[in-house]
């Protein structure tokens, strides 16, 4: 493979879009929030991840490329922008109904909206980068791609001095985080889902 690691050009928005919504798709959370992971899900969460994650404009977002194909993508934002709150959540309601579906927007917002809340409580109430959604193409998973993009993530954040800080609910991530210097300080359980909250110190090795 020769991937490059580059910044999302906005050629690209739909893409990462895609990719992020097939590789999130079948995460213990989705399928709580869905409670259904087939391809309408799989739409469904990359409109949302395109709506609150790529299309937010100071949210950094790294992609990887191998040759042409876009084949993983990293989303990092700032704090305390990194959590959707007031005007930004009432701007993006509208959409998200549309998204989610007349018949369906109720429970689903529900327990989005409550997995959303209890995220929102362990964020540190401090300056960090805040890493997420992470995601590989799920045909090129398993080879080498997330590491470059976590590898990348690491370099700039150490670049600013500033921590980061992730949410995962899939626990061979914590291992694979713990690599990059990232620790776990909490966990919790949301719709019978154990997430893994984590921390990293700037000048970690990675």
């Amino acid at each position: 493979m020769d991937i490059s690691i580059d910044f999302l050009a906005a050629k690209d928005v739909s893409a990462a879009a895609r990719i992020l919504g097939a590789a999130f798709v079948t995460n213990p959370n989705s399928i709580a929030i869905w409670q259904r992971q087939g391809e309408a899900e799989k739409a469904k969460q990359a409109a949302i991840f395109r709506l609150l994650k790529l299309e937010r404009p100071y949210s950094k977002v790294l992609v990887a490329h191998d040759a042409e194909e876009l084949v993983g993508v990293l989303n990092m934002a700032p704090w305390p922008r990194c959590q959707m709150k007031g005007r930004d959540t009432a701007r993006a309601i509208p959409r998200l109904i549309l998204i989610a579906g007349g018949g369906v927007f109720r429970g689903v917002m529900a327990r989005a909206a409550k997995l959303q809340a209890v995220w929102g409580s362990h964020d540190p109430d401090r300056p960090h980068w805040h890493l997420g959604p992470v995601g590989v193409a799920p045909n090129r998973q398993g080879r080498g791609i997330g590491t470059l993009l976590m590898r990348r993530f690491c370099s700039l954040a150490d670049a600013d001095g500033m921590p980061s800080y992730l949410e995962t609910d899939r626990p061979e991530n914590v291992p694979f985080y713990e690599r990059f210097a990232f620790e776990v300080m909490d966990e919790a359980v949301i719709h019978g889902v154990t997430n893994w909250f984590m921390w990293r110190d700037p000048g970690g090795t990675a």
